[in-house]
């Protein structure tokens, strides 16, 4: 505020004065910045207000549209120069502007390109990009592998395998961009292995084939035999005998694949067919325990018999005698000439047959037992007694036992009260029944008679 005094001064020397204040208010300054300044449509340019003194401010974009924001941002959709203009004023009523041009222009590049590759399962891969941009005169690449380049149609290598997202920045004379990006994959490319279990095998055996390859999802087998296997480890028997090439393909990512063939082929050599029938042979009058086995195999060159009763054989053609009669487990195993092997069960039914033999001498201190003891035979018996008289009629000696199939578990060593016997005849008497209810009718002599007792001889 400036007080401006007038004096003013007559002839006679006389002063008057008069005095008024004069205001001068505060002039604000309009000021602000713009980025950017020029490029291409839709441009958004951010204005950013520098003014100084002011309260109020106006903006007119240039393109028709206001604002009233201290620091706005417009976008422009037609290209053109605009001017933009920034109207301020304080409380005072005093008030600025300024304006500045902003170009936007009509034309935006537009980034693109395709690009080809050598096989992408064979590392290093080269991609050749070609640069099918419009509108741009300079370009900078990114290949998404640590490399750049501004060439307008690169090529480039990939040495590792991996997913690659390549980046193509297109600039035109304006300064306007435009990016596109594609992304390349690099695979990693199996490698198809395994090791042939075996070099030889017989028909019909199992055998398994373990992959060994690496980088593979999938794994297809194929035998030479026109038959494919689908898996990591497969377990396959040949069919037929032969010469077989094994071969192995391993699928990857990306379609990428690998295949192996063994250098020696499987050898698969033919097998024989174990088989066998059986019949009992019969006595005039009974079943008799004893059954003929007649070898039904092919192709085979040795056998071995398991008759299910601890016996066995190595006859082609057998008969084995049961000392028991009922249910057994026969097992035949065929062999052929190149170890191949198969093998033949069935269960057999032994008839029931029942029988008792009473010896007649015995020779205490013998090596062979059966002639040393004194061993009444028998099966099928239902009761049985057993008894042993000296010349005097004393019993030394008697026995009432069975096993589950009848047959008496106990023998005589020529003992009395634990002293041996001398040496003489003695007497034996014996009765029994069979599980048929039948009675034994005794020992059968030369006479054509059957007697339930007889003599011993004690030979020392």
């Amino acid at each position: 505020i400036f007080i401006v005094t007038l004096l003013g001064t007559s002839a006679n020397g006389c002063v008057a004065s008069v005095s008024h204040p004069v205001i001068v208010k505060t002039t604000p300054v309009a000021n602000f910045t713009i980025v950017p300044e020029a490029e291409c449509q839709p441009l958004t340019v951010q204005f950013t207000n520098n003014s100084t003194n002011a309260d109020f401010y106006y903006w007119d974009f240039g393109d028709g549209n206001v604002s009233g924001i201290f620091s706005p941002s417009h976008t422009y959709s037609t290209s053109g120069n605009f001017t933009a203009k920034l109207y301020v004023e304080n409380a005072n009523g005093c008030a600025d502007s300024i304006e500045q041009i902003i170009t936007v222009h009509s034309s935006l590049p537009v980034a693109e390109y395709s690009y080809t590759n050598t096989n992408s399962c064979d590392i290093p891969v080269t991609a050749n990009f070609t640069n099918i941009s419009t509108g741009a005169i300079d370009y900078s690449w990114d290949f998404g592998n640590g490399n750049m380049s501004p060439l307008t149609n690169p090529v480039v290598t990939y040495t590792s395998p991996g997913t690659y997202n390549v980046e193509l920045i297109a600039t035109n004379l304006y300064g306007c961009k435009d990016t596109i990006v594609h992304t390349i994959h690099i695979y990693q490319a199996p490698t198809a292995n395994f090791t042939l279990p075996v070099d030889t095998i017989c028909v019909g055996e199992p055998v398994l084939f373990n992959s060994s390859s690496v980088f593979a999802n999938s794994v297809i087998w194929d035998f030479g035999n026109g038959t494919t296997y689908n898996g990591t480890s497969v377990s396959y028997s040949f069919d037929t005998p032969g010469i077989f090439p094994i071969t192995i393909m391993a699928y990857g990512d990306g379609g990428c694949a690998d295949t192996l063939s063994v250098d020696t082929p499987i050898v698969v050599n033919s097998a024989p067919t174990a088989g066998f029938i059986f019949s009992n042979i019969q006595n005039t009058d009974q079943s008799s325990g004893i059954i003929e086995f007649m070898n039904t195999s092919t192709n085979a060159d040795w056998y071995y018999w398991n008759f299910g009763d601890g016996n066995n054989s190595t006859e082609v053609n057998t008969i084995e005698h049961y000392n028991s009669f009922g249910e057994f487990d026969v097992t035949l195993i065929a062999t052929n000439v190149y170890g191949c092997v198969d093998t033949a069960f069935q269960k057999i039914e032994v008839g029931f047959f029942y029988g008792l033999y009473i010896p007649n001498a015995l020779n205490p201190g013998n090596s062979n037992f059966e002639v040393a003891n004194f061993i009444p035979k028998g099966v099928g018996l239902k009761s049985f007694e057993l008894l042993i008289y000296d010349n005097w009629g004393n019993l030394i000696w008697s026995t009432t036992a069975l096993d589950k199939n009848g047959r008496p578990t106990e023998y005589w060593d020529g003992t009395y009260n634990g002293k041996p016997v001398q040496q003489d005849a003695y007497v034996w008497k014996a009765t029994a029944t069979f599980l048929n209810e039948s009675v034994w009718e005794g020992k059968e002599y030369l006479n054509g008679k059957s007697r339930r007792s007889g003599t011993l001889t004690i030979i020392r």
